[in-house]
């Protein structure tokens, strides 16, 4: 019989409260208390060791009021990352799964799954060890898979039958691999399990490896691997102006070069600035920013550009969009920056007003003060596949570094405004491509930057260098 048993995860408890409700108590943080349907608190402790969801339906009885309380309950710890899932075959563990984003949950697995014989794995799916486990994972997947059963493992790729006479080879092989860097211990000469070794996480690692030419032998660079070269004029190649979105167009005013400063007064007074002003940041400067960092400054032939900032091999595939919250003379919404036109279009649609204000708030979270938003988000998103058909291997490495190139200049020209900024940590492509409408595949957020007017009586300094 397969069961799935809900259970807190490591460092989070369930503790009864005299009132009949529950607290979850967390490892190094605080007490929370949570509403729980008091009939069914004592079942729901249970998550501690693990809890099937028939057990707390049994629980209820014939309540449905009382059932639908404690799934709620259930389903608020899951969203928020508390509750792992167990996987069990007759009383035997198979697997945990750990949820790495809000979306987990366990869907039903319906018969004609069940019955189907013959499997593969995902493209960007991988096993790997994580402390003392086989751990399973996929880009795009909401959990990872914490493998606790041998069996397990031979499900997912082909066990070789039984023979004695391939122990020998087995040893060669296995003692082959760790001579490589497969298995534990060195490689090469070089010992790997250091404490530098350890302050890498996987992705980094695999990154790192795929985007720099180790070794001189796979395939780097402009290979052209899709199609003819950009001065051939191939159709296949996504071009270097995007197509423009639907929704009102903004004409944006262009500013006066000649108030800038000079650069050495900009980059000394250059700051990450958090904190907002009243009034908020008008259009005319909104516009300015993104006529200095952002806008098309020539055309070349072939369909290619020149933009202030460099771009690899001139692909200049990047997007400019801004998230506003508040902004004299222009609206709450997500717009799109349209570099050719030095114009914004406002990306119609609740979907996209709800996303430009989420990323908005993921912002102030990753600035460390949830409760002071910035005013106004810019947005960069890449759109890979035009890198990609010129460039193999490191398409992405590409992108990024565009986009590191994007935020100083950002940066400067906010210093140069008089303006408060400073970019995100990190952020939601989830909420872009809700605004968007557009596939992650074809195009997505890599930076953020938020900013806004500078308080009043600020004369610069910021509150990290």
């Amino acid at each position: 019989m397969f069961e799935v048993r809900w259970q807190c995860r490591a460092g989070a408890t369930l503790a009864p409260e005299t009132d009949g409700t529950l607290a979850l108590v967390l490892d190094g943080g605080p007490t929370v208390r949570l509403p729980a349907p008091a009939p069914l608190a004592p079942h729901l402790v249970r998550l501690n060791e693990g809890l099937a969801e028939e057990t707390v339906a049994a629980g209820a009885g014939d309540d449905y009021v009382l059932l639908a309380k404690a799934f709620a309950f259930m389903d608020r710890l899951r969203r928020h990352g508390f509750l792992t899932a167990g996987l069990y075959w007759r009383e035997r563990r198979l697997a945990t799964l750990h949820p790495r984003s809000t979306e987990f949950s366990v869907p039903g697995v319906p018969p004609s799954a069940v019955q189907r014989s013959t499997w593969r794995l995902a493209r960007f799916a991988w096993l790997r060890r994580k402390g003392e486990h086989w751990v399973l994972e996929a880009a795009d997947a909401h959990c990872e898979v914490v493998i606790e059963c041998a069996d397990l493992v031979g499900w997912l790729f082909d066990a070789a039958a039984e023979n004695p006479e391939q122990e020998a080879a087995r040893s060669h092989v296995l003692g082959l691999l760790s001579r490589l860097g497969f298995l534990d211990g060195t490689a090469n000469g070089t010992e790997v399990d250091t404490a530098s070794c350890r302050m890498w996480e996987f992705h980094d690692r695999l990154f790192h490896a795929r985007s720099r030419r180790i070794g001189g032998v796979a395939q780097t660079g402009a290979t052209f691997r899709f199609g003819a070269p950009p001065a051939d004029g191939d159709p296949g190649m996504p071009p270097a102006i995007r197509e423009p979105y639907d929704g009102e167009t903004i004409e944006l005013p262009v500013p006066d070069m000649r108030e800038s400063r000079p650069l050495a007064d900009v980059m000394e007074r250059r700051r990450s600035q958090r904190s907002m002003g009243d009034p908020p940041v008008s259009l005319a400067q909104a516009a300015a920013l993104l006529y200095r960092v952002a806008r098309v400054t020539e055309r070349l032939p072939g369909g290619s550009v020149r933009r202030p900032y460099p771009s690899g091999g001139g692909m200049h595939e990047l997007e400019f969009h801004l998230a506003v919250r508040e902004c004299r003379d222009l609206e709450p919404g997500f717009y799109h920056y349209r570099c050719d036109a030095h114009a914004l279009t406002r990306l119609p649609g609740t979907a996209a007003d709800g996303a430009a204000a989420s990323m908005i708030d993921d912002c102030a979270l990753t600035w460390g003060q949830p409760n002071q938003p910035p005013q106004c988000l810019m947005v960069v998103s890449s759109r890979l596949p035009r890198v990609s058909w010129k460039y193999e291997g490191i398409a992405y490495r590409l992108s990024l570094l565009g986009a590191g190139v994007v935020l100083q200049s950002l940066y400067l020209v906010v210093t140069d405004l008089g303006l408060h900024g400073c970019a995100a940590g990190s952020g939601n492509p989830a909420w872009f491509a809700q605004a968007t409408g557009v596939s992650t595949w074809a195009e997505t957020s890599i930076a953020e930057f938020g900013f806004g007017s500078r308080p009043a009586g600020a004369a610069g300094g910021g509150e990290t260098s």
